[in-house]
């Protein structure tokens, strides 16, 4: 088994007949003959779907977790800031609004 950056892979001789016969390919695929030829597809389709998702643009996302909010994207960006305000301008701004309700 080897693993690399996107995916874990069984090698050839590692991949048994019955691990296929979730896709209900039929037999002929199934057959220990065809299954290097039918991993060496696998891996070519897997390897031009990284190929052409690896360029597009992010959806945008927060990623929160008990440690810290990941954005991705400019938009989750800017939902980002408004869960993590600055400090500064929120003291201020709690100092307006104070300020305006004693008069």
């Amino acid at each position: 088994m080897y693993q690399s950056k996107h995916h874990v892979s069984l090698l050839p001789s590692q991949v048994k007949p019955e691990m296929l016969s979730v896709l209900n390919l039929g037999p002929a695929v199934m057959a220990p003959s065809r299954t290097n030829g039918f991993l060496n597809m696998l891996e070519t389709m897997r390897k031009r779907t990284v190929m052409l998702t690896e360029h597009l643009p992010r959806f945008p996302s927060l990623r929160i977790t008990g440690d810290a909010i990941t954005p991705q994207g400019s938009f989750a960006e800017a939902q980002a800031q408004y869960l993590a305000p600055n400090a500064a301008q929120v003291d201020a701004l709690v100092k307006v609004c104070f300020v305006a309700l004693l008069f």
